[in-house]
């Protein structure tokens, strides 16, 4: 009887913590889809601009908290801000800084919280930030560290940064080598040293054919069943779908779209004038341009000087890993899912193989 009992209680213990999920099980009561803010979702810089709203509306009225976190109003005469004991000795503040006019952020501090200004923004070296908005301009100090979001109409970033949130600008965002990020939005983003754009030589107007593929008239594309090397100076207009690995010679021009299924590598100079969809790794050369969404479902390397986008038409670039080069400047979006990275230089993309010899392909 008295080991009945025991077997019994243990099972009852055993069973107790799993309650819940059976109960959830036979019975669902949250069948629902999380909710997603599609404004969120589909607009990088919403939630700087939600923020300012909220901020605006607080000073307005005379609020001294935004939601559960404390405002404190300082100014630009301010000599220093005006930090409480607590936050002195922790080096560290959790209360949301709001200034009229210009700001400098002090040396040695961490800001948990949000700080905005209706001015100038100016962090201090190796500081950590939550969030920072302005309605002027952003200079993050070398090896800042953003968590969340960092906002301005303009917004600078030193040289090894770390960007583990969104940054946004309303017109110009410029990155220094050495910062890694994981979205980036403006609708120009620029990647220091901006070194002059290489000279490249003029492709022919009717271009080289595009040999070994099989052409569908009614799509207006090409399909190649596997691997495809493209000489020099190829132009062509119509999507390509290449069913392995894809390099482009220097100066190709494509006139269309692209599907790779396995590896990009495109030569110096090459230009793209639809999307660009790689399912492995993709690099381009320096001085490309591609004026369509460009991604990759692996790693992606942009060479120096590269152009993606228009300020008329803005685009997207995004992949796991993304590593840019000096002086590439996009228009639109950088989205690294894991992480981004911009570096002094990158090499340039390794001269195509031999042109593969052209042949039929069963349609």
């Amino acid at each position: 009887m008295k080991l009945a009992l025991l077997l019994l209680a243990t099972f009852a213990v055993m069973l107790l913590p799993m309650l819940p999920a059976l109960v959830e099980w036979l019975r669902p009561s949250d069948v629902q889809p999380l909710r997603i803010d599609a404004a969120d979702a589909l607009d990088p810089p919403y939630l700087a601009r939600s923020f300012a709203t909220r901020l605006a509306e607080a000073v307005t009225t005379g609020t001294g908290a935004l939601g559960s976190t404390a405002i404190v109003a300082c100014s630009a005469a301010d000599e220093a801000l005006p930090l409480d004991a607590a936050e002195q000795a922790a080096r560290a503040s959790h209360r949301l800084w709001y200034a009229e006019g210009d700001l400098c952020l002090p040396d040695g501090m961490a800001f948990y919280a949000e700080v905005a200004t209706t001015g100038d923004l100016r962090t201090a070296r190796r500081g950590i930030y939550k969030a920072l908005w302005a309605r002027g301009a952003v200079r993050l100090a070398a090896h800042s560290s953003v968590l969340r979001w960092a906002h301005g109409d303009r917004l600078f970033v030193d040289e090894g940064c770390h960007l583990a949130g969104r940054v946004t600008a309303e017109r110009l965002l410029v990155l220094a080598p050495g910062a890694d990020f994981l979205l980036l939005h403006a609708p120009c983003v620029q990647f220091l040293p901006r070194g002059p754009r290489p000279v490249l030589a003029a492709v022919p107007g009717d271009g080289a054919a595009l040999t070994g593929v099989r052409w569908d008239a009614s799509g207006r594309r090409a399909i190649r069943s596997g691997a495809l090397a493209v000489p020099a100076g190829t132009a062509w207009q119509g999507d390509l779908v290449c069913h392995g690995d894809l390099v482009l010679g220097p100066r190709c021009v494509v006139g269309g779209s692209l599907k790779v299924r396995g590896r990009l590598t495109a030569g110096p100079g090459c230009t793209f004038a639809g999307n660009v969809f790689v399912e492995r790794e993709a690099a381009l050369g320096a001085g490309c341009t591609v004026r369509g969404v460009l991604m990759s479902e692996v790693a992606l390397a942009l060479g120096s000087g590269c152009t993606l986008g228009t300020l008329a038409a803005q685009t997207t670039v995004a992949a796991p890993r993304i590593e840019i080069g000096a002086g590439v400047q996009v228009h639109g979006t950088v989205w690294a899912e894991v992480q981004g990275r911009c570096v002094a230089a990158l090499a340039s993309a390794p001269e195509p193989a031999p042109p593969v010899a052209a042949q039929a392909v069963a349609p």
